[in-house]
């Protein structure tokens, strides 16, 4: 299976990717919706892996588009809390996304 994971940043993102044959790939993209697109489209990943943040929303939004499952957790562990939180937090990340361009070269 391959494997995307990106570390989103608020200009610049990075990437690592592991295809199905072995063969790896580090790299780093203008952090805007284009940007993924493109990288998705070259890449062709069966999977990705993002850390929670304001970002991810969108950066599930756009997997989907592709048909990449990007599994979210729908209640968060909060580590040493000792319990889960009801929060919602595609819906409070989409909220924090509205800035994030949806297009981009």
């Amino acid at each position: 299976m391959s494997i995307l994971a990106i570390d989103l940043g608020q200009s610049k993102s990075v990437f690592a990717f592991r295809g199905r044959d072995g063969q790896e790939k580090l790299g780093s993209f203008d952090t805007n919706a284009g940007r993924l697109r493109k990288l998705l489209a070259r890449l062709a990943p069966k999977q990705i892996v993002v850390e929670v943040c304001p970002l991810a929303a969108k950066v599930h939004d756009i997997a989907q588009e592709f048909g990449i499952p990007a599994p979210w957790p729908t209640r968060l562990r909060m580590p040493g809390a000792g319990g889960t939180s009801s929060a919602r937090p595609t819906a409070m990340m989409r909220s924090s996304c509205c800035g994030w361009p949806s297009s981009g070269n």
